[in-house]
């Protein structure tokens, strides 16, 4: 083959994957379906998301530039605050379909008791990331770092662990965790 002709294919195959990314790349808005979240409480605003089982930020954060998009199909949608009840919705997604979420979540009747005599602060980056203690959500970081900001915890041990966006590698405390002490 002559090298002019060796020339032409290779721009040919390079115009045409271009072309297709352009396509594939492109019409994203097309493919998938949006997800809007219309908090109605500060509690509401931030509440921690999970979809699917993966946590994606928390409410407040998920729109503009950071909008939730889902590829079609069947998804569950979870919402969590500490004290209150999670709330779940199980959404049948449509290509290019914008999916509102009217988000009222209730107060839970359990609350910290009062034998919760240790503060445990927390100081991570990233601040959204999620907290949870002995495997239940707690908040996000920026909740417990700061003055006045700490979390309640009774004396004992504590399972702490901290789950990044959309991370499979959480930060998990292995040691013993003692409450009530400085």
């Amino acid at each position: 083959m002559s090298i002019q002709f060796r020339r032409f294919v290779s721009l040919w195959i390079s115009f045409v994957c271009f072309g297709a990314a352009a396509l594939v790349f492109g019409s994203d808005s097309a493919i998938l379906a949006e997800v809007r979240f219309q908090p109605r409480t500060g509690a509401d605003k931030t509440a921690g998301v999970w979809v699917d089982g993966q946590y994606v930020g928390y409410v407040k954060e998920l729109n503009g530039a950071k909008k939730l998009m889902l590829l079609p199909g069947k998804h569950e949608i979870v919402a969590r605050q500490a004290w209150y009840k999670d709330y779940v919705e199980q959404a049948v997604l449509e290509p290019g379909e914008v999916h509102s979420i009217r988000l009222s979540l209730v107060r839970d009747s359990r609350t910290p008791g009062s034998d919760a005599t240790g503060e445990l602060k927390i100081s991570a980056t990233p601040t959204r990331a999620a907290v949870f203690i002995d495997d239940q959500f707690a908040g996000h970081v920026d909740e417990f770092d700061g003055v006045g900001k700490a979390l309640l915890l009774t004396t004992g041990k504590h399972r702490v662990r901290i789950a990044r966006v959309c991370s499979r590698r959480d930060a998990i405390h292995r040691g013993p965790l003692r409450a009530g002490i400085r």
